[in-house]
């Protein structure tokens, strides 16, 4: 697990890795608020923000975009506030909120957040350790099923989800416009039959990166 303490250098964060494989996360301490299954986003972009917010959809939890100035205001913040832009945090609004866990995702050596404050290196194992550290605090829930598509349906939904015009996506695939027009109808029914609704191309967009079929990240 790639996550060390705020002021250990990354040369420190590999070297804690390398000592913690195989162990199992720690619960943190009590004092932390476990009501909301609310994650916060500090100084997500929107195309981060639809990423996160598509995978921890997919792992039962919520999340909204929060700036500083609302957390310290707010007085129910998340329990849990991810960011990828160390420069978003503070660690004087870190400190000010004690009973937030915040988790900074980053390729950059950082010091001098309180123990409040995990930090994670930004590889490929990040995403496990940042959803152990979310787990933690707010429990774990059973990932629900994707559903199903196709290969021939992923891909010619991702072509068009991901900004592609109907007349576009045939050209690329090869098929005719009413052709991409039965895949959009035939998975976003898919998605409305198990209860996850896709009204347009952005919510589909959403469930697709959910599910697992787009990565964003």
């Amino acid at each position: 697990m790639t996550v060390s303490e705020p002021d250990a250098s990354f040369s420190e964060a590999n070297r804690l890795h390398r000592m913690s494989a195989g162990r199992r996360l720690t619960s943190i301490p009590t004092g932390l608020p476990r009501t909301e299954r609310v994650v916060g986003l500090l100084g997500a972009t929107p195309l981060d923000a639809v990423g996160l917010d598509s995978w921890l959809a997919a792992m039962g939890y919520r999340s909204r975009v929060v700036t500083g100035t609302e957390l310290r205001s707010d007085p129910k913040p998340p329990a849990v506030v991810i960011t990828r832009d160390p420069s978003a945090l503070d660690a004087g609004m870190a400190r000010h909120l004690r009973h937030v866990r915040f988790i900074v995702v980053t390729d950059r050596a950082v010091a001098g957040y309180p123990p409040s404050v995990r930090i994670v290196a930004d590889s490929s194992s990040a995403p496990g350790d940042v959803e152990g550290l979310v787990g933690a605090v707010l429990g774990r829930a059973p990932r629900r099923a994707p559903v199903r598509l196709t290969d021939r349906e992923r891909d010619v939904m991702t072509t068009y989800v991901m900004g592609a015009t109907v007349s576009e996506t045939a050209s690329k695939h090869f098929i005719a416009e009413a052709t991409v027009r039965t895949h959009y109808q035939r998975v976003t029914r898919r998605y409305e039959e198990a209860g996850r609704a896709a009204a347009n191309k952005s919510q589909l967009l959403v469930r697709m990166v959910a599910d697992g079929w787009i990565e964003l990240m």
